[in-house]
């Protein structure tokens, strides 16, 4: 779907989903998406466009994608579209989807919000390994928020690094107002060793950082405003330069 206007529409301007005849991943390009009645896209992750660029949103009823989530089995990239993506599912990397590594690279900008009940899942074990490359910069970072229009603590879950490996990296990303479930943390790091630097973590229910049996680096973050202790941790870490 190339260079049309997709405009004037009821509800949604384009509606992709996988159906029932599997996964299609279209190209999505240098579309003007206007005065849509509600989302101007909805996409799905296992359905993911192999090419999302160059399309313009303006004056929509709700100026962001939505994205259901899944469990994802291929490497995924997710680009920033100018637009947050509006999750209405947990979104999973590898949770015991294939044997092997996948990996969800977000680009600088990209923007993710999750609807209470629902977080982003990295990975499951070490036979079923996830990675997240969150790579913002200091003028675009990777957010990780609440679909709330009133955003509080506990709004959602937060980052669960499942089964990961030193490959998985938050680097100038904002992760807050997370904290809903067990883990009671806006990122939670059971038995991985992902690194999160440069990065904002903030406003959670509970801790900022939790790890269990874990070897994370956390290095040159402000984790601030959350309701319990910055970092948790029962096992040894990388912790210097943050801001508490």
């Amino acid at each position: 779907i190339e260079d049309t206007a997709i405009r004037n529409n009821g509800t949604y301007g384009l509606f992709l989903g996988s159906g029932p005849g599997g996964v299609a991943r279209p190209i999505v390009q240098r579309n003007t998406f206007t005065a849509n009645g509600t989302y101007p896209l909805h996409l799905e992750l296992l359905n993911f466009p192999t090419t999302l660029s160059g399309n313009t949103y303006t004056a929509n009823g709700t100026q962001a994608i939505e994205l259901v989530g899944g469990n994802l089995g291929t490497d995924t990239t997710l680009p920033s579209e100018g637009l947050p993506y509006d999750l209405t599912t947990t979104l999973s990397v590898n949770e015991a989807a294939v044997l092997g590594t996948r990996t969800l690279t977000l680009q600088p900008g990209v923007t993710l919000q999750f609807p209470l009940g629902t977080g982003l899942v990295v990975g499951y074990n070490t036979l079923y390994s996830g990675v997240l490359t969150a790579a913002g910069t200091a003028s675009q970072p990777v957010t990780f928020t609440s679909s709330s229009t009133t955003p509080a603590p506990g709004q959602w879950n937060g980052l669960n690094f499942r089964g990961t490996t030193p490959a998985s990296i938050c680097d100038y990303c904002v992760i807050e107002y997370g904290g809903a479930d067990a883990n009671n943390a806006n990122i939670y790091i059971g038995s991985s060793m992902p690194t999160i630097r440069h990065s904002t973590i903030r406003q959670s229910a509970g801790y900022g950082l939790s790890a269990t049996s874990s070897a994370p680096i956390v290095v040159s973050n402000n984790i601030v405003d959350n309701a319990l202790d910055g970092l948790n941790s029962t096992s040894g870490l990388i912790a210097r330069l943050n801001w508490w």
